[in-house]
């Protein structure tokens, strides 16, 4: 038999397994059992405001409004929705690392360590300071990801930066993007676009100027500006 259990607004508990739905008020802290301290929700965690979670977390899915903390780990099964209907906006703040197989974040999701998901839609910025691996990626802002990148489709109205090694099949920037190296098939970026090491590509479309450092390989360029390139670059086989 599942029991949801509620969070009070400005209280604190401590849970460990909860058989049912978590709802948390508004600036309400809860916390877990166990070294290191986790909660295990059976159902949807539900936050109805500014709230932390002092702890890792499991849930099926996760639902909420303001701006939400985890310092832990957040593994979803399902959806993650943060998002305000009215003023305001919504953020996601995970400090470890983070799996869902769909994210939707309003205003802006921070990642501390490795992110996993099938399709996240953020209308202000991600940042994720491990790895990132997902199918599509639609953000509004900016895009940047710290460790190795793979995904199939990468869209984003501003900017996109990623320090480490990309293994991306289309990336789609309305401003600038700027690749640390690896393989992006198709880049089409309205304003710059830079590789600051070897890159393999399709092709290349830009409004502006395109920059290549090391040696790269790919198909066709086209570029409304200039274009650099410090290495060599081959034409694909």
């Amino acid at each position: 038999m599942t029991k949801d259990i509620v969070v009070s607004s400005s209280s604190t508990q401590t849970l460990g397994i909860v058989e049912g739905d978590l709802v948390i008020g508004e600036e309400a802290t809860v916390k877990g059992e166990g070294m290191p301290p986790r909660i295990n929700v059976t159902g949807t965690v539900r936050c109805r405001g500014n709230c932390t979670l002092d702890c890792s977390l499991s849930a099926e899915n996760m639902v909420g409004k303001g701006d939400i903390t985890v310092n832990g780990d957040l593994e979803v099964g399902g959806y993650v929705s943060i998002r305000t209907w009215g003023f305001g906006k919504s953020s996601l703040n995970v400090l470890g690392s983070m799996s869902a197989k769909k994210v939707e974040v309003e205003a802006h999701l921070s990642v501390g360590k490795d992110f996993e998901t099938e399709h996240v839609d953020v209308g202000g910025r991600i940042l994720v300071k491990g790895k990132t691996k997902a199918q599509n990626i639609d953000v509004g802002g900016s895009f940047t990801g710290i460790g190795d990148v793979e995904a199939k489709l990468i869209d984003v109205g501003g900017s996109v930066t990623i320090e480490s090694q990309a293994n991306v099949e289309k990336l789609d920037v309305g401003g600038r993007a700027v690749v640390k190296g690896g393989r992006v098939g198709r880049v089409d970026v309205g304003g710059s676009f830079e590789s600051k090491d070897s890159l393999e590509f399709d092709s290349i479309d830009v409004g502006g100027t395109v920059r290549l450092a090391g040696d790269s390989k790919g198909g066709n360029i086209d570029v409304g500006g200039s274009c650099k390139v410090d290495g060599d670059l081959n034409s694909a086989e």
